[in-house]
């Protein structure tokens, strides 16, 4: 029996992930320094552009399930921005430690630098970044402040307002620094930096214990 047009192979999932992952690996390698026309995508992975058409329709399609692709890979380091690391303003100086670890040592730099570069000002692609990549990063930072003001270390405030807060600054520092040549231009020492941003946190958002 032949198969409905229209109707996907029991393997189709399989075949797409393998598809992304493999252009994850060969964007990793380049730095994501650019994304590719549709074309040169399946010359890169060595599949026909029917093929791809089959699974992604456009490049824009490619470029949208290739974030989606980043964000599940990306689970495992959200999750340990969930877990303090010791009580109060140490905690928050380790998470601006372990974010700036992954700017800095992996890819997640490189792949934010992407998501910006391609997403500002298109219709699609900017949300997709902001869905895919900067808002499971914000609401994880989200979470992790909740957990603190349920110890009563910090005061109550909309979660959101204090993550913004704590992560764009260092968003901006890290771009400036690693991505735009601040290094430089105008050097920063980003430990001392992470301790003074965290100083000036935990005096604007610490709840001030009864003696």
């Amino acid at each position: 029996m032949t198969r409905p047009e229209g109707s996907k192979n029991e393997d189709y999932e399989v075949k797409r992930n393998k598809i992304l992952e493999s252009l994850f690996q060969k964007l990793v390698q380049k730095k994501f320094r650019e994304f590719p026309s549709f074309r040169n995508v399946a010359k890169l992975l060595n599949v026909s552009p029917p093929t791809l058409k089959h699974y992604f329709q456009s490049r824009n399609g490619v470029m949208t399930a290739l974030l989606t692709h980043i964000e599940i890979k990306g689970e495992a380091y959200l999750e340990k921005i969930l877990v303090p690391e010791g009580n109060g303003k140490e905690s928050i100086y380790k998470l601006l430690q372990y974010i700036t670890s992954g700017f800095e040592s992996g890819p997640v730099g490189t792949i934010h630098q992407f998501g910006l570069s391609h997403g500002m000002g298109e219709k699609e692609l900017g949300p997709s970044y902001l869905v895919h990549l900067f808002e499971p990063l914000l609401d994880a930072v989200e979470r992790r402040l909740i957990l603190h003001q349920k110890q009563n270390e910090l005061i109550e405030c909309e979660p959101r307002v204090a993550a913004l807060f704590l992560i764009s600054p260092l968003f901006l520092v890290l771009l400036h620094q690693k991505k735009l040549g601040g290094h430089k231009v105008r050097p920063l020492n980003i430990d001392e930096y992470l301790h003074n941003h965290t100083d000036i946190f935990w005096k604007a958002f610490a709840k001030k214990q009864k003696e």
